[in-house]
């Protein structure tokens, strides 16, 4: 290559050793600042810009770098600082190029990370730690540069190495200044931070001020007309390269503008359709039937519903907050939450727990409580909303109002054991029908068998003493009493229960009708060897009622006790008056009811023995007349007992007339009637 015929000026090749020196100091401080930022972690050491951070093997490279080009332009430097110059470039050089060829063949060399380590995602970065292919590029040109700089060989060579690294981080630098990130922000193909490319560039000119003696220095730097000529069209060439680099951005930039356009539609036209989405699934929920809840925070201090959570909670607000963990003022206070009959505190409802605890609740019921006492039951399931880490961010909740459902299932089970109860009862009553019938036919069947036994012998007339006569004539009269015995329970039970039995109410002396049932029942009592006691009140006890019926009823009761008696028992009867009813209390010592048995004693055709077992005889009807005659009369009939072998209490309470006089109580029909009682009836059944 030609040579300026002219020698360059002495004082320009010592100011360009001193430019390369101050670029290298520089460069060694900036990469020193990076070392520190990234030793201590400060983000602006780092030399962050547009997110993107100068690597810490960039700054290690710079500060090589750096105190390469320093050690070349030294004054009288012996053989030592070239040596180490020399080693710095070419550790240079071969770091820049063993990076870029991970990012060309897609190997991992295991040097990107030899000091501090960076995490994933870094912007603009391949790998973490990596240096971009443009720095790669421009440091592989560096150590290239720098080596051929201490060898003193291919000056030429090394200039245009170092012209290189100044175009790359010329262009890097407009395309931050333009914004153009193609230019300096795509991962694996044009990441650089900032400050790389500006140092980048000051190495540049560094190394071409270091080498101006040398190479094209003295061309365009000697004072010769073609050195003129040279720098003249070296600056017609710079200003032409700088005008071809504006068009080239420019064309970038309109690219980058009618891509950032497309994306821009693309954009509205995916909020548009978002818009479109948001609004159909707004409209899905508020027709769906179900009520839907979304907490929209973690701590679900805003809950929202669709229109049939908002009624089933009586908020009528399209945004009133439905949440209870709301702050005050703001939470709804006319209802409250309960489950198995406990409240439940706010931060302890299923949605709430679902948003902060990221746990799933399914087919939850609770009671929603109203200030107005309405009780709702709703069926709940909730789930958590998560974020991109999986962490819980709210949650959504769907509800059924089950009220009616709950109602009906309740309704139900008490119509099953209603069914359950009647059918119990049918039973019961088919049950009671059989023995009723046996007991029937064997009540009827013996006194029928006795009057025609001795009918047919007195008929034959194998009967020929006067006292067996006598006794076969009684047989058969007492069989024929006991038949209407039968006959006049039966009826009366069929009258009653018709409605059809009629009262003869008029004042009654209660204590002449209780002295004659019990004249009645004595010669029964006597012969089954059970004492007869009657306690009647001192002054009249006056009734208003029908004589037959109430001696009726007093027989019954003075009979049962009789029947149920063991010889030597005692059967009493005591007759009191109060102020307003007439107090009748049959006790005996006999042999008692059971418990469990008492709330039967006066139903029809019941009876304590049933079956084979059965040793008394009757149909079950006397008490259970009793009662309805009783109750005819406006009065009330009790029984008690302290339990089997205990005896047992029947008290009557019959209402006396406040404006009768005691004196003229009992007219005297009703005396006589009650002097002579009715000779069809006879004991209890």
């Amino acid at each position: 290559m030609a040579q300026s015929a002219l020698p360059l000026d002495g004082r320009i090749a010592n100011r360009g050793r001193t430019l390369g020196c101050v670029v290298g100091c520089v460069l060694i401080a900036t990469g020193g600042l990076t070392l520190a930022g990234w030793a201590y972690d400060v983000e602006p050491l780092k030399g962050g810009h547009a997110g993107i951070t100068t690597k810490a093997n960039a700054a290690l490279l710079l500060v090589l770098a750096g105190a390469s080009l320093s050690l070349a332009c030294l004054r009288g430097r012996g053989a030592v600082p070239r040596v180490v110059g020399q080693a710095l470039g070419a550790l240079v050089g071969v770091t820049g190029a063993a990076t870029l060829s991970q990012d060309l063949f897609g190997w991992d060399l295991g040097i990107d990370q030899p000091l501090f380590t960076e995490g994933l995602g870094a912007v603009a970065t391949a790998s973490p730690g990596r240096i971009g292919p443009p720095a790669s590029a421009c440091f592989t040109l560096a150590g290239l540069s720098l080596f051929l700089l201490h060898t003193r060989r291919a000056p030429a060579l090394a200039q245009s190495a170092a012209i290189g690294i100044g175009t790359i981080a010329l262009l890097v630098i407009t395309g931050y200044g333009y914004s153009v990130d193609m230019l300096y922000g795509v991962a694996g193909f044009t990441g650089i931070s900032l400050r790389a490319a500006v140092a980048l560039l000051l190495l540049s000119f560094g190394l071409l001020a270091a080498s101006v003696d040398r190479g094209f220095g003295p061309i365009v730097a000697g004072p010769g007309a073609g050195s003129i000529m040279a720098r003249r069209i070296l600056a017609f060439a710079v200003a032409a390269l700088m005008l071809a680099i504006v068009a080239i951005l420019t064309g970038l930039i309109v690219r980058t503008a009618m891509r950032v356009n497309r994306i821009e539609e693309r954009r509205l036209a995916a909020e548009a359709q978002l818009r479109d989405r948001l609004h159909e699934i707004e409209a899905m929920m508020e027709v769906l039937p179900i009520g839907l809840l979304i907490a929209t925070d973690r701590s679900a201090r805003r809950i929202v519903g669709n229109r049939v959570a908002r009624e089933f909670l009586r908020i009528p607000e399209a945004d009133g907050n439905l949440s209870l963990s709301a702050p005050p003022g703001e939470a709804p206070s006319h209802f409250r939450v309960f489950q198995d009959g406990v409240e439940l505190a706010p931060d302890d409802l299923p949605v709430q727990r679902a948003a902060r605890e990221g746990v799933a609740l399914h087919d939850l019921e609770l009671d929603i409580v109203f200030d107005d006492g309405e009780v709702k039951r709703e069926l709940i399931s909730a789930l958590p909303l998560l974020d991109a880490n999986g962490e819980p961010r709210g949650a959504v909740a769907s509800l059924m109002d089950i009220t009616a459902r709950r109602a009906a299932e309740k309704e139900r089970e008490e119509l099953l054991v209603r069914e359950r109860e009647l059918r119990a009862q049918a039973e019961a009553a088919n049950r009671a029908k059989d023995e009723f019938l046996a007991t029937v036919s064997h009540e009827l069947r013996t006194p029928l068998t006795a009057i025609l036994g001795w009918a047919s012998m007195l008929r034959e007339g194998t009967v020929k003493d006067p006292a067996t006569v006598d006794h076969a004539l009684a047989t058969i009269e007492r069989g024929a009493k006991a038949q209407a015995q039968l006959i006049d329970d039966l009826l009366d039970v069929s009258r009653l229960r018709a409605g059809m039995l009629r009262l003869d109410a008029r004042p009654v002396d209660l204590a002449a009708v209780v002295k004659a049932a019990a004249d009645v029942v004595r010669p029964a009592a006597d012969e089954a060897g059970v004492e007869l006691r009657v306690l009647l009140a001192e002054d009249p006890c006056v009734v208003r009622g029908d004589a037959t019926r109430l001696q009726q009823v007093v027989w019954n009761l003075l009979s049962n006790a009789v029947k149920f008696s063991r010889p030597g028992s005692v059967v009493e009867a005591r007759l009191s008056a109060g102020e307003t009813d007439a107090v009748l209390t049959v006790t005996d010592t006999g042999e008692g009811i059971a418990p469990e048995l008492l709330p039967h004693v006066f139903d029809r055709f019941w009876q304590a023995e049933s079956g084979r077992t059965r040793r008394h005889g009757g149909l079950g009807l006397g008490l259970s007349i009793a009662r309805d005659l009783v109750e005819l009369h406006g009065g009330t009939i009790e029984a008690a007992s302290d339990g089997p072998g205990r005896g047992a209490r029947f008290t009557v309470r019959l209402p006396r007339p406040p404006s009768e006089k005691v004196a003229a109580a009992v007219s005297p029909q009703g005396a006589e009637a009650l002097a002579a009682p009715p000779t069809a009836r006879g004991p209890a059944s």
